[in-house]
């Protein structure tokens, strides 16, 4: 099975682990760096700017895919910093 990196509580686990994928929920760390100011906005929502910032750190496993949902406009910038 293919990794695949989710971020949000709305990603359709049942749907992606039905396409061969396992999902692997990422969350934020309290002790992350703090790289995500040189992608996103000072004032932008503290989860996602530690999110950005594990994957920056190399926290995270080895991933074939990332999904970002579509569900808040913090979430739709992290897609872009991602790109």
């Amino acid at each position: 099975m293919k990794n695949l990196a989710y971020f949000c509580a709305y990603a359709p686990l049942p749907l992606l682990s039905s396409c061969g994928f396992r999902p692997l929920r990422v969350l934020p760390t309290e002790n992350a760096p703090e790289a995500a100011g040189q992608w996103l906005h000072d004032n932008m929502c503290p989860h996602v700017k530690r999110l950005l910032d594990r994957a920056v750190a190399g926290e995270l496993p080895k991933l074939d895919a990332v999904l970002v949902v579509n569900s808040c406009d913090p979430m739709r910038r992290l897609a872009d910093a991602w790109r």
